[in-house]
């Protein structure tokens, strides 16, 4: 049976079985869980309003999610992880999952279709094979995960390739290429071990722009012809600002005197008294 349709408002749901074991139409309400670990096993249609998800309690949604054949809002605006199961994009070329707002999401399942994926703000894991034809942009917010996009080319303008750091190395793998303009980055979940070797990205076909993409730590980054990789280099490095004015950036500007001559995350900083200069 169908679940029904659902368009304003917002709808929390208690347990696993809240709304029945029918598909639901979705068009702009926000769906939260009332309590921790609740898994929901429906399938969702995502019309105009998009899928808005929220609040505080830890969810999944483990039905398929399909995407009518227009770009739809994915939105998470609480603090909640949401997980989700298959995301379906195969109504049309125009068909388009946007992650369009901050928050999180876990997708552990795949994305398929002649569809589009787009994000533009949060933090989304991708750990499945995704399948998906259509383009994958990234212009803002940031991806991780182990997952793969095997035909889709990806392009990315902005935001973040998020990486585990500690002592997890692994990454996505972009199987149709991947192209980098302006200046996307490279960040860590947690702070990266010394000599460590991360992948940054494993690829299939080509990869243009990859020195626009850059490390936000002290490193080296090489390209194996399969992947992209960051060795880890020393952090907390002890920095004195060298000039009256200038630029403080990531691992651009030379304003520094020590360990080296520019910033990177975690290094440690000293500014003299620069009115008296």
């Amino acid at each position: 049976a169908d679940a029904g349709a659902a368009n304003t408002g917002v709808v929390r749901v208690g347990h696993n079985n809240a709304l029945g074991t029918g598909a639901v139409t979705v068009r702009g309400t926000q769906l939260q869980a009332g309590a921790t670990g609740i898994t929901l096993a429906n399938t969702f249609n995502i019309g105009a309003g998009g899928f808005r998800l929220g609040g505080t309690n830890d969810f999944t949604i483990s039905g398929t999610t399909y995407i009518d054949n227009n770009s739809r809002s994915i939105a998470n605006y609480g603090t909640a992880t949401v997980t989700l199961g298959n995301i379906d994009v195969n109504a049309g070329a125009s068909a388009k999952a946007a992650f369009d707002v901050q928050g999180s999401f876990i997708l552990n399942g795949n994305i398929t279709g002649q569809g589009q994926v787009g994000v533009t703000q949060g933090v989304v894991a991708f750990n499945g094979t995704n399948t998906h034809m259509g383009e994958t942009t990234i212009s803002g917010g940031a991806v991780t995960g182990t997952g793969f996009f095997t035909n889709s080319a990806v392009a990315m303008s902005g935001g973040s390739i998020r990486l585990a750091g500690g002592t997890t190395t692994t990454s996505l793998t972009f199987g149709n290429g991947v192209t980098f303009t302006n200046s996307p980055t490279v960040v860590f979940a947690t702070t990266p071990v010394q000599a460590t070797v991360y992948d940054i990205f494993n690829y299939t076909g080509s990869v243009t722009g990859a020195t626009n993409l850059k490390v936000g730590y002290r490193g080296t980054v090489a390209d194996s012809g399969a992947k992209y990789t960051f060795t880890a280099g020393k952090y907390g490095a002890d920095l004195t600002w060298n000039t009256t004015t200038g630029v403080w950036d990531v691992g651009t500007t030379a304003n520094w005197v020590g360990d080296d001559t520019r910033f990177y995350s975690a290094d440690k900083v000293t500014f003299g008294d620069i009115a008296s200069e």
